[in-house]
């Protein structure tokens, strides 16, 4: 248990489970909200806002590992009651989990997210990945910065959640929390990261090869780049087909290139 200093609540919600989720959480939460029927994250998510009394609200996923430091997110909350405050996210072997505190529609995000080269080269040549170490330097300020978007966990003050009114559900499952941190900056917020605030985020551990979520996924993208990226949204479907009809074969090449120096390390004097 954290000890703060701090009276809290916990609110536990029930998204549809059939597994005694409502059960274990009865042993923790001050209430637990019920939902019969699955209708992703987002609902599930302004249901919980909605049950919150605090001057507070503190919110997480169920994919989060805590740790004790996260008291000091609490800290400096209270302090910077008009910056929503989010943690360090690590990779459950420590390493730094920069892409939970961007998302910015950009072309050069598009390609990375949506194209089959730019998701390759995001996961296996760039080690923290291209775009997260054009966006970041490959590095994490010791002291809290400011960041366009975080998602995941985040502490914001109710006064804010009041007028935002929840996650938008037209994006049930991703891209919600992008669009909610824009939202919040149309009201004068800034988001920021506490650095000394860690927790450990399983990436994609409960949606990951479930072909249904995998297509929400997709949807939700479409939506949020409608909504965002405005009169420049004509370009981005030619532009992102393009780049995945170019990127097939080279993703061909780029594996058999990585196969032929895995097979003979000796010659190029690696290990």
């Amino acid at each position: 248990m954290l000890k703060s200093g701090y009276s809290f609540e916990i609110i536990g919600v029930d998204n549809g489970s059939h597994d005694g989720s409502a059960e274990m959480l009865s042993k923790y939460c001050d209430a637990v909200l019920r939902i019969m029927e699955n209708k992703f994250y987002v609902p599930a998510l302004n249901q919980g806002y909605k049950a919150c009394k605090g001057e507070l609200i503190l919110v997480t996923c169920p994919d989060m590992t805590w740790t004790t430091s996260v008291t000091s997110l609490i800290e400096f909350a209270v302090g910077h009651s008009s910056i929503l405050v989010a943690p360090s996210y690590r990779n459950l072997d420590g390493t730094p989990q920069h892409y939970l505190n961007h998302r910015n529609v950009g072309f050069l995000n598009l390609f990375f997210q949506s194209t089959i080269i730019g998701q390759y080269l995001d996961k296996y040549i760039a080690r923290y990945a291209l775009r997260r170490r054009f966006l970041y330097e490959d590095f994490e300020p010791s002291t809290p910065f400011e960041v366009e978007w975080t998602g995941g966990m985040f502490i914001l003050a109710r006064k804010y959640q009041d007028r935002l009114r929840g996650s938008d559900e037209s994006m049930p499952m991703f891209y919600h929390d992008g669009d909610y941190c824009e939202r919040a900056r149309q009201l004068g917020m800034k988001c920021g990261v506490v650095p000394s605030g860690v927790v450990y985020h399983r990436s994609s551990a409960s949606w990951r090869g479930d072909s249904g979520t995998s297509r929400q996924v997709a949807k939700d993208f479409r939506v949020y780049a409608r909504k965002r990226m405005r009169f420049r949204r004509l370009l981005v479907w030619p532009f992102l087909l393009l780049s995945s009809a170019l990127s097939a074969p080279l993703v061909v090449l780029l594996r058999l290139k990585k196969r032929e120096l895995s097979m003979f390390p000796e010659e190029l004097g690696i290990g």
